[in-house]
């Protein structure tokens, strides 16, 4: 479950130091202790499996293409990722305000990567996003925010400062219906009788009805909506052929 491994669960651990001498309390289950880089570790074992057979019913040929083409569209943070890196070129700018992972982006060039820890202050995106442009507006900036982030990036402003300078910022609002990751501490904290009587948790759960997209409305540029691995492509391509700002609302 969330809190420990079953009962049966072998656990291992893989690392230069698997033991943290240096840490005074570490209380972690392990029923085996490997010291050994990493990456290096996981490579043998991988080698390892593929020599292993298993045994069980694959499904169907017309099954397994259903369910690929299926995933292959399904719009995720990693497809996303894969979009933009795809995109990318050396005058656009990405800051990150959602764990956007950004391994395939090909930076080259000092300051075209933005991001601070989560635990930094909710909402500095956006305004982060008005600098940056206002100090160089030949620059594509790509302002990636999950909706609670949107909401304290205080968007009606932020649009429409935007608009007044004429910043050509791409907001990428990755519409994940919430605040997940701190409703799952928030459950995880407090015992299951304490929070099963709310339909979710309070300001944490917003639903993914909210068409953020219609913004653009107000302000007079474009809005994308986008649930789908081709409609986001799509929809950035749109965005980076028009040299004014833009809002994709993409719903993972």
């Amino acid at each position: 479950n969330q809190f420990s491994p079953s009962a049966k669960c072998k656990v291992i651990h893989i690392g230069p130091e698997p033991l943290f001498n240096s840490i005074p309390i570490r209380s972690f289950q392990s029923h085996f202790n490997l010291r050994s880089n990493v990456a290096i570790a996981l490579e043998k074992l991988s080698s390892v499996g593929r020599k292993i057979r298993f045994e069980f019913d694959w499904p169907k040929r017309t099954q397994i293409e259903e369910l690929s083409s299926d995933v292959d569209q399904r719009l995720t943070k990693e497809s996303i990722e894969s979009t933009i890196a795809q995109l990318w070129n050396d005058q656009m700018i990405l800051i990150n305000e959602l764990s956007l992972p950004v391994g395939r982006i090909p930076f080259k060039k000092h300051g075209s990567y933005f991001r601070t820890g989560s635990a930094s202050g909710l909402g500095w995106a956006c305004g982060c996003s008005l600098g940056l442009g206002l100090a160089d507006k030949n620059k594509r900036i790509l302002n990636v925010v999950g909706d609670g982030a949107y909401y304290f990036g205080n968007p009606m402003c932020y649009h429409w400062l935007a608009e007044k300078e004429k910043i050509p910022v791409i907001t990428i609002i990755l519409n994940n219906g919430g605040m997940p990751s701190i409703s799952k501490n928030t459950q995880a904290l407090f015992a299951e009788k304490q929070v099963s009587h709310e339909k979710g948790l309070p300001f944490l759960d917003f639903g993914k009805f909210t068409k953020f997209e219609n913004i653009s409305q107000v302000f007079g540029f474009s809005g994308y909506h986008c649930n789908t691995k081709t409609a986001f492509e799509e929809a950035l391509k749109d965005a980076l052929n028009n040299n004014k700002q833009a809002v994709i609302n993409a719903v993972i």
